[in-house]
């Protein structure tokens, strides 16, 4: 299901137990790569994604061609499974959506008060 061309993220946790057993040994995904499949999973098209990563749209499809022969698998939509599908790569997604999403991303950073010296 899309909303707003957005991949919904309800529907997709409940597919991701088609690829549990993906996990059972995880990836050793660089910190790159990690980056790559979360930018991918919030649904950025190839010309986002480049901007984000600063980097030209040829080089945003081959890291992704890349990634997808490492992780064994067919095309974005399994990028996006497999994201869902990691606890710990869920949650990096949720914060990268949570500030893009949220207009003062400080607002939800709870403030520690300092003691007066």
């Amino acid at each position: 299901m899309m909303f707003g061309g957005r991949v919904n993220p309800d529907v997709l946790r409940t597919h991701c137990r088609l690829y549990e057993d993906m996990n059972k040994e995880p990836m050793k995904l660089t910190e790159g790569d990690k980056r790559l499949v979360g930018l991918v999973a919030v649904g950025l098209t190839d010309d986002e994604i480049a901007t984000q990563l600063q980097i030209p749209k040829h080089k945003v499809l081959n890291q992704i061609a890349r990634l997808l022969a490492k992780l064994g698998i067919r095309d974005r939509v399994e990028i996006v499974l497999y994201a869902y599908s990691d606890p710990a790569m869920y949650q990096r997604i949720s914060t990268e959506v949570l500030n893009r999403t949220t207009k003062n991303p400080q607002a939800q950073t709870p403030r520690v008060k300092q003691k007066a010296s």
